[in-house]
């Protein structure tokens, strides 16, 4: 098990190149679905990591996942609130 240090340093690496699903997080981080999306929330809430809904492919019917990336303003791709 990793430590929540540990484990806020790769989440932000990885969230600072690209977007990235809760999916692509749980396979690159190897980390469950909730741990993934309770760190996801915290960090939007304090404004450090931004959402949006990723492009529809017509073929996969559900719902559409949600990417997240470290915004601008923390030295990520995501252009964040202004």
């Amino acid at each position: 098990m990793k430590q929540p240090g540990d484990f806020f340093g790769e989440l932000m690496k990885t969230l600072r190149r690209e977007w990235r699903t809760v999916a692509q997080l749980r396979e690159e981080l190897r980390c469950n679905d909730k741990t993934a999306r309770n760190w996801l929330d915290q960090l939007h809430a304090q404004g450090l990591v931004d959402s949006k809904l990723a492009d529809h492919d017509p073929k996969q019917p559900g719902v559409t996942p949600s990417m997240y990336a470290v915004t601008k303003a923390w030295g990520g791709c995501a252009p964040g609130v202004a």
